[in-house]
Protein backbone atom coordinates (compact mmCIF):
# COMPACT_ATOMS: atom_id res chain seq x y z
CA UNK A 1 0.00 0.00 0.00
CA UNK A 2 1.08 3.60 -1.11
CA UNK A 3 1.50 5.97 1.97
CA UNK A 4 0.66 9.64 1.32
CA UNK A 5 4.69 10.51 1.08
CA UNK A 6 5.11 8.21 -1.60
CA UNK A 7 2.00 8.97 -3.78
CA UNK A 8 2.98 12.50 -3.53
CA UNK A 9 6.57 11.45 -4.79
CA UNK A 10 4.95 9.60 -7.68
CA UNK A 11 3.12 13.00 -8.22
CA UNK A 12 5.81 15.04 -8.62
CA UNK A 13 7.87 12.88 -10.62
CA UNK A 14 5.05 12.63 -13.26
CA UNK A 15 4.61 16.61 -13.20
CA UNK A 16 8.03 16.99 -13.18
CA UNK A 17 8.37 14.37 -16.31
CA UNK A 18 5.14 16.58 -18.14
CA UNK A 19 6.82 19.88 -17.58
CA UNK A 20 9.95 18.56 -19.46
CA UNK A 21 7.98 17.19 -21.83
CA UNK A 22 6.16 20.39 -22.70
CA UNK A 23 9.42 22.21 -21.97
CA UNK A 24 8.84 24.03 -19.17
CA UNK A 25 11.42 22.39 -16.80
CA UNK A 26 15.11 21.77 -17.79
CA UNK A 27 16.55 18.47 -18.66
CA UNK A 28 18.75 18.86 -15.50
CA UNK A 29 16.39 19.83 -13.68
CA UNK A 30 14.11 16.95 -14.08
CA UNK A 31 16.77 14.46 -14.18
CA UNK A 32 17.80 15.47 -10.35
CA UNK A 33 13.89 14.91 -9.91
CA UNK A 34 14.24 11.92 -11.25
CA UNK A 35 16.85 10.08 -9.89
CA UNK A 36 16.21 11.12 -6.22
CA UNK A 37 16.29 7.90 -4.21
CA UNK A 38 13.04 6.35 -3.39
CA UNK A 39 14.71 6.21 0.05
CA UNK A 40 15.16 10.36 0.19
CA UNK A 41 12.47 11.72 2.54
CA UNK A 42 11.86 15.43 2.07
CA UNK A 43 11.89 17.65 5.16
CA UNK A 44 10.12 20.46 5.94
CA UNK A 45 12.06 23.55 5.40
CA UNK A 46 10.58 26.61 7.63
CA UNK A 47 10.74 30.13 6.11
CA UNK A 48 14.22 30.67 8.16
CA UNK A 49 15.97 27.50 7.13
CA UNK A 50 15.02 28.70 3.46
CA UNK A 51 16.24 32.04 3.72
CA UNK A 52 19.56 30.41 5.67
CA UNK A 53 19.82 27.93 3.37
CA UNK A 54 20.09 30.74 0.54
CA UNK A 55 22.20 32.77 2.21
CA UNK A 56 24.45 29.53 3.05
CA UNK A 57 24.62 29.32 -1.02
CA UNK A 58 25.08 32.86 -1.64
CA UNK A 59 22.71 33.25 -4.05
CA UNK A 60 19.27 35.90 -4.37
CA UNK A 61 16.08 34.96 -4.44
CA UNK A 62 16.02 35.20 -8.00
CA UNK A 63 18.67 32.65 -8.81
CA UNK A 64 16.52 30.24 -5.55
CA UNK A 65 13.55 30.73 -7.99
CA UNK A 66 15.21 29.70 -10.94
CA UNK A 67 17.24 26.64 -9.87
CA UNK A 68 13.65 25.26 -8.14
CA UNK A 69 11.54 26.53 -11.62
CA UNK A 70 9.42 28.69 -9.68
CA UNK A 71 8.86 32.64 -9.43
CA UNK A 72 10.65 34.87 -7.36
CA UNK A 73 7.34 35.82 -5.62
CA UNK A 74 7.00 32.34 -3.95
CA UNK A 75 10.56 31.92 -2.54
CA UNK A 76 9.90 35.58 -1.15
CA UNK A 77 6.32 34.16 0.46
CA UNK A 78 8.59 30.91 1.59
CA UNK A 79 11.13 33.45 3.36
CA UNK A 80 8.33 35.54 5.20
CA UNK A 81 6.18 32.71 5.72
CA UNK A 82 3.25 33.05 3.75
CA UNK A 83 3.50 29.87 2.31
CA UNK A 84 6.40 26.97 2.27
CA UNK A 85 7.17 24.99 -0.71
CA UNK A 86 5.84 21.64 -0.90
CA UNK A 87 6.58 18.50 -3.99
CA UNK A 88 9.23 18.97 -6.03
CA UNK A 89 10.33 22.15 -5.02
CA UNK A 90 10.96 20.96 -1.19
CA UNK A 91 12.78 17.82 -2.44
CA UNK A 92 14.84 20.24 -4.91
CA UNK A 93 15.49 22.57 -1.35
CA UNK A 94 16.76 19.33 0.52
CA UNK A 95 18.86 18.46 -1.99
CA UNK A 96 20.06 21.95 -2.37
CA UNK A 97 20.46 21.27 1.80
CA UNK A 98 22.49 18.26 1.16
CA UNK A 99 24.63 18.80 -1.70
CA UNK A 100 24.52 22.67 -2.55
CA UNK A 101 23.30 24.96 -5.54
CA UNK A 102 25.35 23.31 -8.22
CA UNK A 103 23.62 20.08 -7.43
CA UNK A 104 20.49 21.22 -9.25
CA UNK A 105 21.74 24.20 -11.52
CA UNK A 106 22.86 23.93 -15.29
Amino acid sequence: MMNDQSRMAKNALHLAQRMNEQGLMDDKIFRTVRNINDGFTSINMNSEEIRTLRKRESISQGVLAIALGMSVESVKKWEKGVTAPCGASLRLLNIIAAKGIDAVML
